[in-house]
């Protein structure tokens, strides 16, 4: 099944599911950041995919979307949101006690607390078939 490529509307409607709001625009920092973050689960290096599984494309727009600043608030909860939504709209899910998990998760990487790796290595644990 293919993975579901990310777009800039997905990261605008994330950001307005999360934060409760009509429009996502007038929230927004630094649009290049945003772009920049939702692209980097597709990088290719010399030719090859950099993150080739669902898992690793999942915890690298989780990680760049939260370490990105790109809206004035709510940039971790817009990440989570986005993860999802790719999650799913790649035909798969997270068990319920996961999604509630991710916001921890998300958390822990950015103080550190768990690497890229051990965070796509979770998801190679919570995700399933939709």
């Amino acid at each position: 099944m293919p993975i579901y490529r990310v777009a800039f509307e997905d990261a605008l409607l994330a950001y307005c599911e999360g934060m409760k709001v009509p429009d996502a625009r007038p929230y927004i920092l630094n649009e290049n950041a945003i772009r920049s973050a939702i692209g980097r689960p597709y990088h290719t290096i010399l030719g090859a995919d950099a993150f080739p599984t669902l898992h690793q494309k999942a915890a690298a727009l989780l990680d760049a979307m939260a370490r990105a600043h790109g809206f004035s608030d709510g940039n971790k909860r817009t990440a989570v949101m986005l993860t999802l939504f790719m999650i799913r709209a790649s035909g798969y899910d997270l068990s319920p006690i996961s999604r509630e998990k991710l916001d921890d998760v998300v958390v822990e990487l950015l103080e550190g607390k768990r690497t890229m790796t051990s965070v796509a290595f979770w998801f190679h644990l919570v995700i399933d078939p939709g």
